[in-house]
């Protein structure tokens, strides 16, 4: 029943949405009285910040920076569509801020994005993360790469009075100010609610994910898992992370050697057996799906998982019907293709803008939610084209 009402909360929204973008198209009119179009880009800011709860994350209004003040963002990449956008969000914070304050040149405020140069490179970020408290900004924004990372730093910036938002993806410290990210265990949920839609007759689930040091991921894979439950058609028969496929290496090893696996072409084998630098990920990803016949879904828990996946599939002629997590050129074109049944868009421009806010709130004494939920949008490819999707894609 919950999922149920989630869906419909999404239709809702995305109905809202259109709603809102028609009337900001026309009822904008010039000087002159001509009206005018707003751009694609400022309907698509709207779309964005209107998913954001509580409203308060999604405007600039009553934040009486000083002139020159500083606020660093720190993702988990330099680069790609999700991080591209998450900065982008930053930077319109960071705009409305000086237009309500009327800050010019020199006396602007400042905010930079900056991440590794490998997405979830963990030592990078903590370098980064060193430097930039160095700095000594008002607040850091940071989507934390590793659940166990980082305690060091944040001491460090408490001791001078630094807060730390944290945004995406966090960990347990105590001290983080305020999470401003995707409800992650409920749109997890969602998707199993979907995934049992997709398959009516049941069958196992294999789950996929790219690194199990990411709060955010290790949140999506228990709200999946606790979703799943509610349909015992639906068993998740492994939960594998790209970054820990060595793990799976043993397994693949042993039945080589007993003659239940087939080697495949490439793998070394002496007189002590089978040599497991032989092995690669790709072959690794075709013996975790070929154990798993009965097999009749994937979730993919993250954007960066979903080629390697589906690159197996296509080597293995393996059928699954595939729910994924964010945007990608990719991502998009499978979905139209019909290789991805359903992506759970996540709203990384609403994380760039509200977590520059609550760093602005937190350095000014005025209190911070402890959750600001940025919010999901269930896309497929029969709702693809439609107004209200166009306008949350990034």
């Amino acid at each position: 029943m919950k999922k149920r009402m989630a869906g419909v909360l999404a239709v809702l929204l995305g109905m809202s949405l259109l709603l809102c973008s028609c009337r900001i198209q026309e009822d904008m009119a010039s000087d002159n009285g001509q009206k005018t179009k707003v751009s694609s880009e400022e309907i698509k800011r709207q779309a964005w910040l209107q998913m954001i709860q509580p409203a308060a994350y999604s405007n600039a209004e009553g934040l009486n920076l000083e002139k020159g003040a500083y606020i660093s963002v720190i993702g988990k990449g330099e680069s790609g569509p999700f991080w591209n956008t998450v900065e982008k969000g930053a930077e319109a914070a960071k705009e409305d801020l000086n237009r309500i304050l009327g800050y010019t040149g020199k006396e602007k405020i400042k905010v930079t994005y900056s991440g590794s140069g490998t997405e979830n490179n963990v030592e990078e970020q903590i370098n980064i993360l060193d430097e930039e408290i160095a700095r000594y900004p008002i607040a850091v924004g940071i989507a934390i790469a590793d659940v166990k990372a980082g305690t060091v730093q944040f001491d460090m910036a408490a001791e001078n009075d630094i807060p730390i938002i944290a945004f995406d993806s966090g960990n347990s410290y105590e001290g983080l100010m305020s999470m401003v990210a995707t409800d992650n265990e409920g749109a997890a949920g969602e998707a199993a609610a979907h995934m049992a839609e997709e398959l009516p007759e049941g069958g196992s689930i294999l789950v996929f994910a790219s690194d199990f040091r990411a709060e955010s991921l290790l949140l999506r894979e228990k709200g999946f898992q606790t979703a799943a439950a509610e349909y015992p058609n639906l068993p998740v028969a492994g939960v594998y992370y790209l970054n820990r496929l060595e793990e799976q290496k043993e397994g693949m090893i042993q039945e080589i050697e007993n003659g239940t696996y087939e080697k495949p072409e490439g793998v070394e084998k002496t007189e002590e057996g089978v040599q497991p630098d032989s092995i690669s990920q790709e072959m690794t990803m075709d013996y975790l799906l070929k154990k798993n016949p009965e097999a009749k879904g994937c979730f993919i828990m993250d954007g960066s998982a979903v080629p390697a996946v589906l690159e197996a599939m296509e080597r293995t002629d393996t059928d699954l019907s595939v729910i994924g997590f964010d945007v990608t050129k990719r991502n998009l074109q499978e979905l139209e293709a019909g290789k991805i049944k359903g992506l759970i868009v996540q709203n990384p421009f609403g994380m760039g803008y509200a977590t520059v806010i609550a760093a602005a709130r937190a350095y000014l004494g005025l209190g911070n939610e402890a959750e600001v939920n940025t919010g999901y949008t269930w896309v497929t490819k029969k709702n693809l084209k439609e107004k209200s999707v166009q306008q949350i894609l990034y």
